[in-house]
């Protein structure tokens, strides 16, 4: 049985085996380049649901295009080493068996993101760098067409269904945890779960669980929609087939069972299409059932999908909106509803919104399922559909700019322009703008959630400081965090242990943000008392080199969680000179051609049951003259670097290789689990005889019990590192965002202003002040920062108060007096983002408009919260409701 799904595999994956020839390994890292791009260019996107493209781990790539000088035209003139073989094993569970094939259905690891994880690449290329290099696991992923454009993407996750087959009473006896595309049919899933179990197809019907233990049954005139039409959730959803009796009969007709017995999963390894490694999360989903219950209204959780948390976040924040709740709790919505909105989505997306509010405050379940509002906006909008990760604030965005467009009372749009100041007063300016904005939008959304800010523009040429000032529109504000334009890194410093032994230091090092590799070790360098040209920076991986870096590498490019070396070695040529941005075209800096640099990594015996060895410690760089060193020059070298993992020191001055506790060998480029290398004895032959320059050497230690594994990760702190730490613990205001909010900034060359008067394109400088604000003000703090390179969330705590939020201080005399009512508010719910982006969670506070008490969702868990717990370094979107607006407000309470 599981060889036949193999085989249905297998056949998805056939393009895979049809390959064109491949081309050997190109002598120098430039034609390797020029070869991948010329691939890459070839196909940008996927072009037919019949292709197969890969994933590849981002950080082995980073290193091969730093070995290639993927963005540097500059020359190939530096020795530089090539990474190792690909290493994707980061982007599998744990555990999952690497002695199985990995399939277009295997399930990848938990929160992974593009670009920062992995990358995903057509199959000419990877089959070409898996020529080249080696390794893998290949990691396939299938095509699939989405939407109602058949947008054709590229399948990361698959479904996770449970199917079981029902007994002689139409219960169900076992759910087996089945991995399926979401493209894939009813009727393919039935048929191949039924050849698994020799069973005819024809002799079953499907059932799905719709809720706690319910199931329903499917109609069997849509076998042939697929999984996603079906609406199915990504993780969990149990699907019950139903086996015909021998007399024609259906056992769960004849026993009219509407609800069966409690799920009974097995982390028993027979899932169809799914290895072992997921069977028990997916145990732990099914084993969460909800009852019926009586709950308070609106303290209800939303069941997870499939990496849906930040949808569900932003659901509560929204139906614990009071004006939005009892807008479509009422159904006032449905008489405002306009199909005929071209930039609407006719209706659909007010009226499931308003269906979920309806689940949500019923106060029967304890949790409900969001699937048809997720399907709804995965409709109308490509980026929601699937089931990666996304950000909470942008789904809020997207909900209500949908909503006020599903809404929106205005059928005709009439035609306005931008209107200018010109001199006029800032309050007849505003009122005019305000009015043309209600000319094309009255809404529910319009009323509650927009406010109205001043921009002022002006021209940088002295002859000309023309002055544009404009009032626009907005939804919630995006506020920057104050904090400095540098990056807090740490690097561990490695020195010469000949002329100076001691542990490897760890410093903190406060650099440009946009700056290169070359201000870090110029950073590095006055920090520790030496010249920038004594240093090579490295990334350490699981004691072994990943990649040695360039003095031109873009600093964004490097991710905090990467362990950083730097080594200390004879003095390079160019690294210290002048500006270390621009210095160092070449690798490291040019490094005089008498310097032999030597890379070693420390090796053990492998564990019992593995074989080969393993990396461990910190490895190091030895530097030395090529015309002088010798063999037995670069032992006593690394005996220096060494001695402190002995427990006692060797007693001669003069070495013998019987007296050596380890043997030493030339290696490859990779020496991760392997036993690689030809021995180098001891001997006064000149080193440069067996090593190029960057050779790779391990140090392979006889016995495991002879050398401290401890001491070889002991790195010391210097006093910077805890410096650094403080100043990421250093508390921000609500208020500090606000005032940079509304400072007066230059617009970057990207973003350059048309200027009237200049008939140009100019870099102005542009300020933003508030002036109309609204009766629901959604603040977002801009916790994640990315750019092309570079991927970053700020942890830093945001103080902010839970009441009277007073905002005066940030309007003019002019806005102030245009102010309905006095502009404070309290804060009533929170969109939080927990851990860093490769694992990240998104959970929700809200108050409760009957009851007054804070609750805390976490998906499908809904739990009673204290006032303490709302202001923390998660906080990422938050909702502030005006004190008028509360105070006039009568809601009346929900009957349980």
């Amino acid at each position: 049985t599981q060889s036949t799904w193999g085989h249905l595999n297998r056949l998805r994956l056939l393009p895979f085996f049809f390959m064109y020839e491949l081309p050997a390994k190109p002598a120098s890292a430039a034609v390797e380049k020029k070869i991948i791009k010329e691939l890459d260019n070839k196909q940008f996107s996927p072009a037919s649901t019949t292709e197969t493209w890969f994933l590849i781990s981002e950080k082995w790539f980073a290193a091969w295009k730093d070995y290639v000088l993927w963005d540097d035209d500059s020359g190939d003139a530096f020795d530089r080493p090539a990474p190792g073989p690909i290493n994707n094993k980061e982007l599998l569970p744990n555990e999952f068996p690497m002695d199985k094939p990995v399939t277009t259905l295997t399930l990848l690891r938990k929160h992974l993101i593009e670009s920062h994880d992995y990358r995903i690449i057509p199959k000419s290329v990877w089959e070409t760098l898996h020529h080249w290099y080696g390794g893998g696991p290949a990691v396939p992923r299938g095509v699939i067409a989405i939407g109602d454009q058949k947008k054709l993407i590229v399948e990361l996750t698959p479904m996770v269904l449970g199917v079981s087959f029902g007994d002689a009473h139409g219960q169900p006896t076992q759910d087996l945890p089945v991995s399926f595309s979401k493209q894939g049919t009813l009727r393919q899933l039935r048929d191949a779960v039924c050849q698994q179990r020799n069973i005819d197809p024809s002799k079953v019907r499907p059932w799905t669980c719709f809720f706690g233990n319910n199931f329903r049954k499917l109609d069997e005139a849509k076998l042939d929609e697929t999984l996603d039409d079906h609406r199915f959730q990504m993780e969990g959803q149990r699907i019950l087939f139903e086996v015909q009796n021998t007399d024609g009969t259906w056992p769960r007709d004849k026993a009219a069972v509407t609800t069966v017995a409690a799920n009974t999963t097995s982390s028993a390894s027979t899932a169809v299409g799914l290895t072992s490694s997921s069977s028990s999360q997916y145990g732990r989903n099914m084993a969460t059932q909800q009852r019926v219950t009586r709950v308070p209204p609106g303290v209800c959780g939303l069941n997870n999908l499939g990496n849906t948390c930040f949808m569900n976040s932003a659901l509560q924040c929204l139906s614990n909106t009071p004006e939005l709740q009892q807008y479509f709790f009422n159904d006032v919505y449905k008489q405002h509803i306009n199909r005929k909105n071209p930039l609407g989505m006719k209706g659909q997306l007010a009226e499931r919104f308003g269906e979920l509010i309806h689940e949500l405050w019923c106060g029967e379940r304890s949790s409900v399922s969001p699937s048809d509002l997720k399907h709804v906006i995965g409709r109308f909008a490509p980026q929601f559909m699937g089931y990666a990760q996304q950000d909470s604030q942008e789904l809020t965005a997207f909900l209500l700019d949908g909503l006020h467009e599903d809404l929106n009372l205005v059928v005709v749009k009439p035609y306005t322009e931008t209107i200018e100041s010109n001199g006029r007063p800032d309050m007849v300016v505003a009122r005019e703008s305000w009015h043309n904005h209600r000319q094309r939008n009255q809404s529910v959304i319009v009323d509650v959630f927009q406010g109205q800010y001043k921009s002022t523009l002006v021209c940088p040429e002295p002859h000309c400081q023309k002055v544009s000032i404009t009032f626009d529109p907005f939804m919630y504000l995006s506020l920057p965090l104050p904090m400095e334009r540098e990056r807090l890194m740490d690097v561990i410093l490695v020195r010469d242990a000949s002329s100076q032994p001691c542990d490897p230091t760890r410093y903190g090092l406060k650099v440009p943000k946009q700056g290169r590799v070359g201000d870090l070790k110029q950073a590095l360098a006055e920090q520790c008392g030496m010249t920038a040209d004594r240093l090579v920076l490295t990334d350490v991986h699981r004691s072994s080199f990943y990649a040695m870096l360039p003095n031109t590498k873009r600093l964004e490019d490097i991710r905090d969680s990467d362990i950083l070396v730097a080594y200390e070695v004879l003095a390079c040529r160019a690294a210290a000179q002048g500006n270390p941005s621009t210095l160092g075209t070449r690798l490291y800096g040019e490094v005089e051609d008498d310097v032999l640099l030597l890379r070693v990594v420390h090796r053990k015996n492998a564990r019992v049951g593995y074989k080969g060895r393993e990396n461990f410690g910190i490895p190091f760089i030895l530097s030395v003259k090529a015309s002088e060193a010798t063999v037995r020059d670069v032992y006593n070298m690394i005996r220096a670097h060494s001695e402190k993992l002995l427990p006692q020191p060797m007693e001669t001055d003069q070495l013998e290789e019987e007296e050596v506790p380890y043997r030493l060998k030339v290696c490859g480029d990779s020496t991760m689990s392997s036993d690689e290398g030809k021995e180098l004895p001891l001997s006064d032959e000149p080193i440069n005889r067996f090593c190029r320059n960057l050779q790779l050497l391990a140090v392979d230690w006889v016995d495991n019990n002879s050398f401290s594994e401890e001491a070889s990760v002991k790195i010391g702190d210097h006093e910077s590192v805890h410096m650094n730490r403080r100043t990421r613990a250093s508390e921000i205001t609500l208020g500090d965002c606000l005032q940079l909010f509304t400072k007066a900034e230059r617009l970057s060359p990207e973003d350059s202003w048309f200027c009237p008067s200049c008939k140009d394109f100019k870099q102005a400088t542009k300020k933003l002040d508030l002036w109309k604000l609204p009766e629901i003000l959604v603040v977002h703090l801009k916790r994640f920062q990315y750019s092309k390179y570079f991927r970053d969330k700020l942890d830093v705590l945001v103080d902010y108060p839970l009441e009277s939020l007073d905002l005066s201080g940030f309007l003019s005399e002019e806005a102030l007096a245009e102010c309905e009512a006095p502009p404070v508010y309290d804060l009533y719910a929170t969109s939080n983002h927990s851990g860093g982006l490769g694992g990240g969670h998104y959970t929700a506070y809200a108050k409760n408009k009957d009851d007054q008490h804070w609750y805390h969702f976490n998906d499908s868990s809904a739990r009673q919260a204290s006032e303490n717990q709302i202001v923390s370094s998660s906080s990422y979107v938050l909702f502030y409701r005006r004190k008028d607006v509360a105070a006039r407000a009568s809601p009346v309470p929900m009957q349980h």
